[in-house]
């Protein structure tokens, strides 16, 4: 492995052994758009940006060979697979894996999802992975109930600080650190206005500091109006944050401002 293919490999090791707990709440969406900070950038990497590009719907059941297809692999540098140690659960991170963009061919790799004595392979091709049966190691016979594939986690390289900071996106993402440690996280709301107020309930978003809310407004006439903006009395739009309820509140001074895109930062009360 090369010295960058260490630095990403040390990250996201060191990442799951902090957060194992809640890697163990949450393995559902974990890893899903997640930037995992390095702290040696000798190769001029700031982050890592992961997202979850697979999910086994039976991870629970026996899994025997198969193709899985994995949509925008080819688009990530590297990717993880997290696996299931047996039917009845407990769960491993493999080692990274570089993505190969190949139309002919395909990787071979041994040794890759371990427990014990047993191994399953797979071959890459672009955005196909091959999973061959479970096997002893040094051994033909096997036991498919064993090193099941549950996730796959696609790695993207960040190379500056503008990258990790100029994500906005529908799901939830870190992109940067408050004053107390704290994860700052991002997220675009849309919401389509339909009287002169609204109330979006945030309580599932565990909110610990509100840091700024922001965003734009796209009027059933096709105008783009910033937010706030005050015309006159029946011509405005605010909005604000009640966080002793958790709500986040819209208003605006008639029926035709139409879409409203929101962003805000907050830290959580989790981290």
């Amino acid at each position: 492995m090369s010295y960058q293919d260490n630095l990403v490999q040390s990250a996201i090791n060191n990442y799951m052994l902090k957060n194992r707990a809640s890697f163990e709440a949450t393995k559902d969406t974990f890893l899903n758009n997640s930037f995992i900070y390095i702290d040696d950038d000798g190769e001029g990497l700031v982050a890592l940006q992961t997202k979850t590009l697979w999910t086994n719907p039976s991870p629970s059941s026996s899994f025997a060979a198969q193709d899985v297809t994995v949509n925008d692999l080819s688009d990530y540098d590297y990717f993880v697979i997290i696996s299931n140690d047996s039917t009845s659960g407990g769960y491993q991170l493999t080692n990274i894996q570089k993505v190969l963009d190949r139309s002919v061919g395909t990787i071979e790799n041994w040794n890759i999802i371990n427990n014990s004595s047993y191994f399953r392979s797979f071959e890459q091709n672009q955005n196909t992975l091959k999973f061959k049966d479970n096997r002893i190691l040094n051994n033909s016979s096997g036991d498919n109930s064993v090193n099941i594939p549950y996730q796959i986690i696609g790695i993207k390289l960040v190379n500056s600080q503008a990258e990790v900071t100029n994500v906005y996106s529908t799901d939830e993402t870190v992109v940067g650190r408050w004053i107390d440690g704290k994860k700052i996280y991002r997220k675009v709301i849309n919401y389509n206005m339909t009287t002169t107020s609204a109330s979006i309930d945030l309580s599932s978003y565990n909110i610990d500091t509100m840091i700024s809310q922001t965003g734009f407004n796209i009027q059933t006439s096709g105008n783009v109006t910033n937010i706030p903006i005050y015309v006159e009395a029946n011509d405005y739009v605010f909005t604000f944050y009640r966080s002793t309820t958790n709500v986040f509140e819209l208003r605006c001074g008639n029926t035709t401002y139409g879409l409203f895109k929101i962003i805000i930062e907050y830290t959580k009360t989790t981290d």
